[in-house]
């Protein structure tokens, strides 16, 4: 059994699936958590001596853990790019939808190092967030719009 450690995780944002403008945001990423849910739909016929469930659909989104950086064209900026972000606070980019795509390692898509794409709705940010003498971080749980796209090759 092959056991992974994330070392050399890769994190990709983009305006849209066939943009060519692609933001590496890996260096400023603490964490990730990408999960999917479904919704369950109970089956018990009165007969059933246990319940039974059916899936119905699936429910995904993506949990960041970013490392807040306000230089100019990093974190902030890449995230909510074509977006006005001098106002305070700006809420423009709420609901917009952005191309993510994430690897285990930053080397070739392959079997064992398989790339993830999906589309994310920006639904909430926080600027700023810390306490006295720390790194300043920013959890965020963003939804997927649609499903997960599993890549091999």
């Amino acid at each position: 059994m092959s056991i992974i450690v994330l070392k050399d995780v890769q994190i990709i944002f983009k305006p849209s699936s066939t943009s060519v403008t692609s933001y590496d945001l890996s260096d400023h990423i603490r964490s990730i958590t990408l999960s999917t849910s479904y919704d369950l739909f109970e089956t018990t016929q009165i007969t059933d001596t246990a319940k039974k469930r059916v899936p119905g659909l699936a429910d995904n989104s993506v949990t960041f853990e970013f490392l807040q950086d306000f230089d100019s064209a990093l974190t902030m900026e890449q995230v909510f790019n074509d977006y006005d972000s001098n106002t305070s606070p700006d809420t423009s980019w709420i609901g917009t939808i952005r191309w993510c795509e994430i690897k285990p390692k930053s080397s070739a898509v392959s079997v064992t190092n398989p790339k993830y794409a999906f589309e994310v709705t920006l639904s909430e940010w926080t600027p700023l967030n810390g306490e006295a003498g720390a790194i300043s971080t920013v959890n965020v749980t963003w939804p997927i719009y649609g499903q997960i796209y599993k890549y091999t090759t």
